[in-house]
């Protein structure tokens, strides 16, 4: 199988070791793909740990914002990943991608630039700014 991420590379050579924890993404654009896969892959758990605490919908209500990232997965279909620029430093790194999405067969698609931020060894996802 293919990875869900659009990278060209097979599931168990890409995102997988992520998933699973074996090894953790090593760069943002990494840690980017990992996430597209694993909304994808309906992988709730690993959007919840690789999602920055300070992000703003962080949220107070843990089981609620499970439900909805649940909802959001089951209704959509994830039809592509294009990364458009990537680059981090040691600490804090920027994703530019379009998500190409669709629910009800409405496209859905959307561009972003993400901030990322590695705290304790780990690549987070912070914050993102829609750009169109």
């Amino acid at each position: 199988m293919l990875c869900p991420c659009f990278s060209g590379k097979k599931y168990v050579d890409c995102c997988k070791d992520f998933h699973e924890e074996i090894r953790l993404p090593d760069t943002a654009e990494k840690l980017m793909r990992s996430r597209y896969s694993a909304y994808a892959l309906h992988l709730t758990k690993y959007i919840l740990k690789t999602t920055h605490p300070k992000n703003p919908t962080y949220p107070v209500d843990l089981p609620l914002w499970t439900q909805q990232i649940e909802k959001f997965m089951k209704t959509t279909t994830f039809e592509n990943l294009v990364i458009h620029e990537a680059q981090n430093d040691e600490t804090t790194g920027v994703v530019t991608f379009t998500a190409v999405l669709k629910q009800k067969r409405h496209d859905t698609s959307f561009t972003e630039q993400s901030l990322f931020e590695k705290v304790d060894g780990r690549w987070l996802y912070k914050d993102g700014i829609y750009i169109n």
